[in-house]
């Protein structure tokens, strides 16, 4: 890994840059029983929201689902993978023309329907050393990282069919995102900004914000977006060159240097995040009571 940093520039307090999020979510959709929303993936070809509900309730056998909306939030399918059983789904992401589904030990593959059909096939990858999948992105080759929230290991199954650890945080890791073919990831016990590559989580290529652990982390349009456990904010911070920049927090409040803008409190508390290009929006799938999927729409 070539000896980079990130590097605080500036740090001011600055005016909320989103606007557009109401008191309310912007789509409220109820189950029975404890249902909880852990996943979200927007998928662009197909235009749909796709999220991922664990049935809490019936642990130690819980059952999951796929929901599905459309672009303006409205419900496409209640049970999108009715024909397939989930146990606890987490993770989402798009490879290929699949929808790949974080579920226990296993990866499921459903394919995607521009219509938004329900899946008449599917696929199943054993991910080895696995126990309970959490995060997932697509490495931009065919492929995805997967991180375990039980064992700490970030997988990478390859578009090949090889499957090669790349490493381990005994903390576990939060979030992952891919972007520029370069894999960033957030560790589970502190907000962090870190650049993994090789069997490596090099510190000099981490920056630390001094928060609980980011869940989420997004990139668009030269700024990261990312939510954190246990936090009522959505942050924002720019990345040029490696380095950290107009990174503040605009909540009634200035922490000293290196800081974060927090923005979207109205939305908050968010649990995880997918950005929508097309429309410059950012969705956010909100922290809600078990039986509910609450979703608010930001505009970029």
């Amino acid at each position: 890994m070539t000896d980079r940093s990130f590097r605080v520039v500036a740090a001011f307090v600055l005016t909320a840059l989103l606007a557009g999020c109401a008191s309310e979510p912007s789509v409220r959709l109820e189950f029975t029983g404890r249902a909880v929303p852990v996943g979200l993936w927007f998928d662009q070809e197909s235009d749909h929201i796709f999220v991922a509900v664990t049935d809490l309730g019936a642990i130690p056998n819980p059952t999951g689902a796929i929901v599905v909306f459309d672009a303006d939030g409205d419900l496409v399918d209640r049970d999108w993978s009715a024909a397939q059983t989930l146990r606890s789904p987490t993770g989402l992401a798009r490879i290929g023309s699949e929808l790949w589904i974080c579920d226990g030990a296993r990866v499921r593959r459903l394919p995607i329907a521009n219509s938004g059909a329900r899946p008449e096939s599917s696929g199943v990858i054993e991910v080895e050393r696995a126990i309970s999948l959490d995060q997932i992105t697509p490495d931009g080759a065919g492929g995805a990282f997967i991180s375990d929230r039980e064992t700490g290991l970030v997988h990478h199954l390859r578009s090949d069919g090889a499957q090669v650890s790349v490493l381990r945080r005994p903390e576990g890791v939060s979030a992952l995102c891919q972007y520029g073919g370069r894999l960033f990831a957030s560790s589970r016990t502190e907000a962090v900004l870190a650049e993994v590559s090789s069997d490596s989580w090099d510190p000099r290529t981490t920056f630390r914000f001094g928060l609980p652990g980011f869940t989420s982390l997004q990139r668009f349009d030269g700024r990261w977006y990312a939510c954190g456990a246990g936090s009522d904010v959505i942050a924002t911070f720019g990345v040029v060159d490696d380095q950290v920049v107009a990174a503040s927090r605009a909540v009634g409040r200035t922490l000293p240097a290196p800081s974060l803008r927090l923005i979207g409190d109205d939305c908050a508390p968010a649990s995880r995040l997918a950005v929508d290009p097309g429309r410059a929006r950012l969705i956010v799938l909100q922290q809600s009571d078990p039986g509910l999927i609450a979703l608010c729409f930001l505009d970029l």
